[in-house]
């Protein structure tokens, strides 16, 4: 695929100004002539597996409206199905099929850390998942087929959703404006807008998911930072106390003590902020989690098999972000926190945008002897893996 951003004739710049966590945006034809590398039965055949997050939605004929069931379904799960009302949803479809990361990557305009998924869609005729808000940016591609969809610019209460369902349906959805998308043409969507995709015939639908963590999340992340680089274990001491009128008060100068210490934390860890958000913006979902080999080379066992395989495979299903400093560049990988010795920006873009490790590549690079070893200890840690022959 060609290495274009699908935004018709707008500018990463004009879109990210005038429309991201703004406004909705349909782009005609935003993949052209876009042929669609995974057919129906594929994704079905994919959502059978029992390492793969699916999903089914029957609005009619299941067991109540709007019945959802999870996979892993088998064969006749699908042969069973009515012919229309109904939709199969996979997650994370790009990190099972390493291969349709060249369609995430397209949406490289937006920085990478933002990414959640590639969720693929298949409706027979009428096929929905009802109207519903969604809490984060996605990006609709329509694969195969044609889909109506509606959005609502008016507010919605999102409490207001249909009750003993496991689905978060609203009760009202009063659309204001409508769209048919057809192969190629792609609808964005910012966070709360209410929105309903039905089905006309078969079709199938690529959904670009784009996430921020909460603020829950970011001070989570901060306050295990402190916790984990500060001495946290220092007991609280009151050597001036002052006699109190009552034991049971819990006086303002104890109060301005304690403001004290949480002070001299948050103080300290201003230098650690970055580390915590690398942390936090870098750690992956627990299913697709790199593991440790059993059993790996040593060095230069692993540099002489890099020598003649060539090919040192990235995993695709974990994030490589980095963080540049002055001296050095911090790596985050997968929730962890790796130091190199350089300062290269370009090196760095490089580790964390390319899926194969050539070792003739690596020559190229100045810090080839700090580079092999990195890439040694991605091995180790399960990060790039060579090619089963």
């Amino acid at each position: 695929m060609k290495n274009i951003i699908p935004l018709g004739d707008m500018s990463a710049e004009q879109f990210l100004t005038e429309y991201w966590q703004k406004k909705p945006l349909l782009i005609k034809q935003a993949f052209i002539n876009f042929d669609n590398p995974l057919s129906a039965d594929e994704l079905a055949g994919l959502a059978c597996e029992h390492d793969v997050e699916s999903r089914i939605v029957l609005e009619k004929d299941g067991t109540s409206p709007w019945e959802l069931r999870n996979g892993p379904f088998s064969e006749q799960t699908f042969e069973k199905l009515p012919e229309t009302h109904w939709t199969l949803l996979v997650q994370d479809v790009e990190k099972h099929i390493p291969e349709l990361t060249g369609i995430t990557d397209l949406f490289n305009f937006i920085p990478h850390w933002r990414l959640d998924d590639l969720m693929i869609s298949y409706a027979p005729d009428k096929g929905s998942v009802g109207p519903h808000v969604d809490a984060y940016d996605v990006f609709l591609l329509q694969a195969e087929g044609k889909r109506c969809w509606q959005i609502s610019s008016s507010a919605i209460d999102t409490c207001e959703i249909i009750s003993n369902i496991d689905l978060k349906i609203l009760k009202q959805f009063n659309p204001d404006q409508d769209w048919i998308l057809e192969p190629g043409d792609m609808l964005y969507l910012p966070p709360g807008i209410p929105h309903h995709g039905v089905a006309m015939g078969d079709c199938m639908t690529y959904s670009i998911g784009f996430r921020a963590p909460s603020h829950l999340d970011i001070l989570q992340s901060f306050i295990e930072t402190i916790i984990k680089n500060q001495d946290c274990e220092k007991l609280y001491t009151d050597p001036k106390l002052d006699l109190q009128a009552s034991p049971h008060e819990i006086s303002l100068n104890t109060i301005d003590s304690f403001n004290q210490i949480i002070q001299q934390h948050l103080d300290s860890a201003k230098q650690t902020i970055s580390h915590s958000v690398g942390t936090l913006l870098s750690e992956g979902k627990i299913q697709f989690q790199s593991q440790k080999a059993e059993e790996t080379l040593d060095e230069i066992t692993f540099i002489k098999r890099w020598q003649q395989k060539e090919s040192l495979f990235r995993n695709t299903a974990i994030k490589f972000l980095y963080i540049p400093s002055v001296d050095h560049i911090d790596l985050y990988i997968d929730g962890q926190h790796c130091h190199f010795d350089s300062n290269n920006v370009e090196l760095a873009e490089w580790i964390c945008s390319t899926l194969e490790y050539n070792h003739s590549d690596c020559n190229k690079h100045n810090e080839k002897q700090p580079l092999c070893s990195l890439l040694y200890y991605f091995y180790q840690q399960g990060y790039c893996y060579f090619q089963s022959t």
